[in-house]
């Protein structure tokens, strides 16, 4: 998890050979009230530290017909875990955007200053007016897990705990049905260099 982790991933795919399109796949939070857990985003454009992107048109429309069912948002990339609703509804305020993650907008800078088309599509895992457990102590500077942290946190908060399981596999088993679609969908195949 987090920007770091992000870029080292980046690099290790670029290392492998040449892409000439990469899909950006995962969970994100939703900061906008009308959005619910489960729902896939195709992203529009991602914001972090004042810049602002946006993954490649052409792949965007191409899992919009993919994914009819998927609302298109503006993200924003935060440094940490956005856990608390206030900060949810302060954070959606501040950046304009309607979901949050964590490594976005890194994947694609990386990508694309390699020549790499990108899009992405993430599942919401928690809803704007969900407050989660504060995770922040639970991974560490290279976004690696950290057990007993993570065990301590949940603890603090169990209804919290609770609902981030409940939401999160909620939210990995409607991003299954996702990839899977888009793989179905018939144009799918070998993106255009």
């Amino acid at each position: 998890m987090g920007a770091d982790a992000a870029r080292r991933a980046a690099e290790a795919a670029l290392a492998r050979g040449p892409l000439g399109a990469a899909l950006i796949v995962g969970l994100c939070g939703f900061l906008a009230p009308e959005l619910r857990t489960g729902e896939p985003a195709i992203y529009e454009s991602i914001r972090s530290n004042g810049s602002v992107l946006q993954p490649d048109r052409e792949l965007r429309d191409l899992l919009g017909a993919a994914l009819p069912g998927a609302t298109r948002v503006r993200a924003v990339q935060s440094a940490g875990i956005v856990w608390s609703s206030s900060v949810k509804a302060s954070l959606a305020r501040a950046a304009s955007a309607q979901a949050v993650d964590m490594e976005s907008f890194t994947l694609i800078d990386c990508l694309r200053r390699a020549g790499v088309r990108v899009a992405v599509v993430r599942v919401g895992s928690d809803a704007a007016g969900d407050d989660l457990p504060d995770l922040s102590a639970a991974f560490d500077a290279q976004g690696q897990l950290r057990p007993p942290e993570l065990t301590r946190a949940m603890l603090r908060r169990p209804a919290a705990a609770l609902r981030l399981v409940r939401n999160g596999l909620r939210a990995l088993a409607s991003l299954e049905r996702s990839v899977e679609q888009i793989c179905r969908y018939p144009e799918a195949g070998p993106a255009k260099p």
